[in-house]
């Protein structure tokens, strides 16, 4: 049974991920000129393995066992941040949306 919820939990951790790549693709595509599509994307991708490499890095400083709840708490913090950047970016969107709505 335990195999099964690691099995459920990284079924639901990649369906997230996908689905997170798909807002990510459509906001670029609805909010970013199409000219300047490829140097948005370009800075995106940088900042992908500029945080990709900073995880290896400290995979490979920090590689006691004893130590892994460090990562594990990083980790949280990390996508919490981006979770808490990313919902305020919607509640800018979104009142501004509503303001053009009711004042117009």
């Amino acid at each position: 049974m335990p195999f099964a919820n690691i099995l459920v939990c990284i079924l639901v951790y990649v369906v997230g991920l996908w689905m997170a790549d798909l807002v990510v693709t459509q906001t670029m595509q609805e909010n970013v000129l199409e000219k300047e599509r490829g140097v948005v994307g370009g800075v995106q991708n940088s900042l992908n393995m500029l945080i990709d490499m900073l995880k290896f890095a400290l995979v490979i400083a920090l590689p006691q066992i004893e130590i892994f709840g460090v990562h594990i708490i990083l980790s949280f913090l990390f996508i919490f941040s981006a979770g808490l950047i990313f919902w305020y970016h919607a509640w800018r969107v979104v009142g501004r949306q509503c303001s053009k709505l009711c004042c117009s």
